[in-house]
């Protein structure tokens, strides 16, 4: 399950915090959803499923989107955005205990059909890793719709269906046979349609054969241009591909999706998409698009690039059994002064102790004794003696000296 040491905390809060920024200057609300609902077939598979006392069959939430636009269903008149943290519980056979937990943020728009939502929601995503410092990425656009009538339009039977899938999947049709030369040439001609926006769209067209597909190129050119358009900094220039075999493991998307890579990483740091069928589930009939930042794969991408700077504690004060008193006087007053402080007795093996992770997160050791205080500011990389009313006039006059957090 879900484990976060210090860092890893204080990362993923810089996160969310960064994701609410964005989200609040662009009209987004904050919601919080349910960790438990009624279990639905249709979009809870790969939850963990509970029997209430109730008798009722529940499951854990695996994915935030359904259990928001439940929320938000008897809410949404118009127009409305909203953003949400949340942990997630999946099935996982790899994991130890055959569970997964993992973190994500995200941003849901309802209400809106037209191809400027979608953008949004694209273009917020990628604002919020580029403050993060995620800035090498690679975004895919593509439309779920193109794929899936392109193959009803060749006619494969239902026993070939499978294994067409789960070729497109590989991005290979080598194994694929008994097909027509017609189904065997588009398919290949399915396969090469990523990369360029312009030139995707020119290769489209020629197996545009349908009013569906066309729409789909058509919202796809939208959705790149209304980018463009929102784009003020130009965060997504020379960034965005289109990927025509793109696909979601959810099966509630019926439109546009998109996928952001970290270049550094080769991990997805980001996605999401139209689902505009899914508050049917509960009753109620909108439009909506959303997508979510995964944090782990966003955390790795950080410490790999080193874009933040992990949490420091300002001062570990270490004093012997006799000066408790006195030492205890100095944090108190350190601490008045918003300086963060660890407090400690001396370690018994104190040089051993000085290379632990407890210490070297530290910017300053204040070693209390003899009436002195040694300081070992491990961040100048330099040690000197000084009285503790001299260092408290220094960090009056000059508070930063010391960085707080």
């Amino acid at each position: 399950m879900l484990n976060l040491n210090a860092n890893e905390f204080t990362l993923t809060n810089h996160i969310f915090q960064t994701l609410e920024t964005i989200a609040k200057s662009y009209g987004y609300e904050a919601v919080f959803t349910e960790t438990f609902g009624k279990y639905n077939y249709k979009m809870d598979t790969g939850a963990v499923k509970i029997m209430a006392p109730s008798g009722d069959l529940l499951s854990l939430k695996s994915d935030p989107t359904p259990h928001a636009t439940k929320q938000i269903a008897p809410l949404c008149d118009g127009y409305l955005k909203t953003y949400y943290k949340s942990s997630i519980v999946t099935l996982d056979h790899k994991a130890p205990i055959g569970l997964k937990e993992s973190l994500q943020g995200g941003f849901e728009y309802y209400g809106n059909s037209g191809t400027e939502s979608d953008a949004e929601i694209i273009l917020l995503n990628c604002m919020v890793l580029n403050k993060l410092g995620v800035q090498n990425i690679h975004l895919d656009i593509g439309h779920i719709f193109f794929t899936a009538e392109l193959i009803k339009s060749l006619n494969f039977s239902d026993t070939d269906l499978p294994d067409i899938e789960k070729a497109l999947r590989k991005r290979s049709v080598e194994s694929i046979k008994n097909l027509s030369l017609h189904q065997r040439k588009s398919l290949e001609k399915l396969l090469t349609l990523t990369g360029s926006p312009i030139e995707v769209i020119k290769k489209a067209k020629t197996l545009a054969t349908t009013p569906t597909l066309v729409e789909s190129l058509d919202q796809l050119e939208s959705i790149i241009n209304k980018i463009k358009d929102l784009d003020s900094e130009q965060i997504t220039k020379h960034k965005i591909a289109l990927d025509l075999c793109l696909t979601h493991p959810k099966s509630y998307y019926t439109g546009p999706l998109f996928k952001i890579y970290s270049v550094d990483t080769g991990k997805t740091v980001a996605q999401g998409g139209r689902y505009d069928d899914l508050s049917k589930q509960y009753g109620y009939e909108f439009e909506a698009c959303g997508g979510a930042i995964d944090i782990k794969n966003i955390i790795e991408v950080i410490k790999m690039k080193n874009t933040m700077t992990t949490y420091r504690t300002n001062f570990v004060l270490i004093y012997d059994e006799e000066l408790f008193n006195p030492a205890l006087d100095f944090t108190n007053w350190l601490r008045k002064k918003g300086f963060s402080v660890k407090f400690n007795l001396r370690p018994k093996d104190y040089s051993i102790a000085l290379q632990s992770d407890y210490f070297k997160s530290v910017n300053q050791i204040l070693d209390f004794n003899d009436g002195f205080i040694k300081v070992i500011d491990q961040l100048k990389n330099e040690t000197y003696r000084i009285s503790p009313e001299a260092l408290k006039s220094r960090l009056v006059s000059n508070p930063t000296s010391i960085s707080i957090h």
